[in-house]
Order: C-alpha cells, then sequence, then structure tokens
C-alpha cells in the first residue's frame, strides 16, 4: 500500500483489517495528503488516533450524528468526549457485524436493525435460488 500511494490518482485506502501495527505502518509510510478510512465502526477511534482520517460506515444508517459527533470530538481535541461516544456505541457496532451465516454477513443484524429504527429498508435485492431439478448433475 505504502507504494501504491505514491500514484497520485490514489487518494486513501478503506483499512478493514484490525491490524493496528500494519494500519500505523501505513499512516507512517505514506504521503501526508494520503487517507485512511476505518472499514470497521468499532476501529474508527483507533484508527484516527494513529492519524487516519474518518470512517466508510455501516452504523452510520443508524446513528450517524452520533459517529460524526465523535470524529468531530476527536478532532477538536475532546479526546474524552469522543473516546466516550466510543464506548457507547461499541454495543451497537458489534451487533451490527454479528456473523452467523458467512453467506449473509451483516446485512441480516444490520437490516433487522433498520427496521426497529423504523427506517425504510427495502427487501433484499437477490432472490433464493431455485431447488435443483431432478435433471442436474
Amino acid at each position: 500500500m505504502v507504494r501504491l500511494s505514491e500514484i497520485r490518482n490514489i487518494v486513501g485506502i478503506k483499512e478493514a483489517s484490525a491490524n493496528f501495527d500494519q494500519i500505523a505502518r501505513i499512516i507512517s509510510g505514506t504521503r501526508k495528503d494520503f487517507l485512511v478510512w476505518s472499514g470497521n465502526d468499532n476501529d474508527t477511534l483507533p484508527i484516527l488516533a494513529l492519524g487516519g482520517y474518518g470512517v466508510i460506515s455501516v452504523a452510520s444508517h443508524l446513528v450517524g450524528k452520533q459517529i460524526k459527533l465523535m470524529i468531530d470530538s476527536f478532532v477538536a481535541g475532546k479526546t474524552e468526549k469522543a473516546a466516550e461516544l466510543h464506548r457507547h456505541l461499541l454495543p451497537l457496532f458489534n451487533v451490527c457485524f454479528v456473523v452467523s451465516n458467512p453467506y449473509r454477513s451483516s446485512t441480516r443484524s444490520t437490516r433487522s436493525a433498520l427496521r426497529l429504527a423504523s427506517r425504510v429498508c427495502p427487501s433484499p435485492s437477490r432472490t433464493k435460488s431455485p431447488p435443483p431439478s431432478s435433471g442436474t448433475p
């Protein structure tokens, strides 16, 4: 990633590895205007503390204002407030990423949370595959 950051058309990366040593190496080894976004809601504050830029978020569909306040608080130097918000949001972040079925990932729990929040959530875009016919090898 450090070498790729030298390409001017590449402005940043969504980092979702949860490997903070790797993330720190990316941030310290890339040009100053290369942006690192957290790809995991629960890693946002630690990545900001390492020099990251923000988050590409799933939970923001539910608590976008709170996530923005957390980031704004951190940027403004109000780290205690940012940490308090982060701790408050962690249970929701964790629920959004419960993976009970590897084929559905976090989609089901996120849709359920959106429904509970009385938000409009369309039906899944993919239909279930029909059962195989008797002529299927």
